[in-house]
C-alpha cells in the first residue's frame, strides 16, 4: 500500500518503531523525511516539538499564533 510513497512525518524514526513494535509494519523503509531531525540539523538548541517549531517560524508560515489561539478558544466556547 506505500509502494512508491514517500512519507514525510514529525519524528518519524519514533513511529516507525512504535508502528513496527505494536503493527507489525515496517515504514522506514517508505520515510523520505523526518522533519523534526531536519530542524535540529539546522538549529541544535531549543526545542524541536512540532508547534514550538511551527510557533518560530509562524511568520514564514503566514500564521499568527495569538490570534489563531484567541480563535480557538471563541470556537471552544460556542460548542
Amino acid at each position: 500500500f506505500l509502494i512508491g510513497k514517500n512519507l514525510v512525518m514529525h519524528n518519524g524514526s519514533y513511529d516507525c518503531q512504535i508502528t513496527l513494535n505494536d503493527y507489525g509494519i515496517n515504514l522506514l523503509p517508505y520515510l523520505y523525511i523526518d522533519t523534526m531531525l531536519m530542524v535540529h540539523t539546522v538549529r541544535e538548541e531549543g526545542k524541536f516539538a512540532l508547534k514550538d517549531i511551527a510557533v518560530s517560524i509562524q511568520e514564514e508560515l503566514g500564521f499568527d499564533v495569538e490570534n489563531a489561539a484567541n480563535e480557538e478558544q471563541i470556537a471552544l466556547k460556542e460548542n
